[in-house]
């Protein structure tokens, strides 16, 4: 998410900082997916 602060920078460029708790949350969120999936 563009903080709306300096560049808005695209996501397919080299440039591109990933932030660690997006990546955080969209890993527990898919766990919770095949999770409920396998529950099933």
């Amino acid at each position: 998410v563009w903080s709306g602060d300096g560049l808005q920078l695209d996501l397919h460029q080299p440039t591109f900082d990933i932030d660690g708790r997006a990546l955080a949350i969209g890993l527990r969120v898919m766990v919770n997916i095949i999770e409920q999936a396998a529950a099933h």
